[in-house]
């Protein structure tokens, strides 16, 4: 990892920073969902270039939901589910209610239409339901994802509350689809 712009003033930080073990993350190629609990995707607008489409995520993704493990997932996060799909290419959280940034927020953002995609419309094209109201603190209650940063105060504790979530989710998924 480089650091831009690194003076006397910082220099001590960020030589301290590389000593860390979360300064080199393990690449998701190398991850066993065996070996974890629970699974958080947090915001992050790269999920819709590079994890939306990820092979190994998917692999992860699938292991979780076979397994009926939480998944969270927040903001932008969410686009991170859509690369999980059963061998039929069905969407494995099918069913499931989503929730993640509307079109409607989307639409008002610069580079929307340069975006390669829509977790809304996948959501809805792939036999899911899509939920939240526009810029409010939203958590269904069969998932346990989030269209906003701030609605993590609601799903730290409903993931925490209970191995998985299931009230009226097929198989339990509450967590990366906004929650397994």
């Amino acid at each position: 990892m480089d650091f831009v712009d690194v003076n006397e003033g910082n220099a001590r930080w960020v030589q301290d920073f590389r000593l860390k073990a979360y300064a080199s993350p393990a690449k998701l190629e190398s991850i066993d969902g065996a070996r974890y609990h629970a699974l958080l995707i947090p915001s992050c607008p790269g999920a819709l270039a590079d994890l939306a489409s990820s092979g190994s995520l998917a692999r992860i993704l699938q292991h979780f939901r076979s397994e009926n493990k939480p998944i969270c997932a927040v903001g932008h996060g969410v686009a991170a589910l859509c690369c999980a799909t059963n061998e039929d290419r069905s969407w494995v959280f099918q069913g499931y209610s989503v929730t993640g940034p509307s079109v409607y927020e989307l639409i008002r953002a610069p580079g929307f239409a340069h975006l390669p995609l829509i977790v809304e419309d996948f959501v809805k094209d792939a036999g899911a339901s899509f939920t939240g109201n526009e810029m409010a603190s939203h958590l269904p209650a069969d998932t346990a994802p989030s269209r906003r940063p701030d609605s993590s105060g609601l799903q730290g504790p409903h993931l925490l509350d209970s191995p998985r979530v299931t009230s009226g989710c097929p198989a339990g998924l509450s967590g990366i689809v906004g929650g397994l």
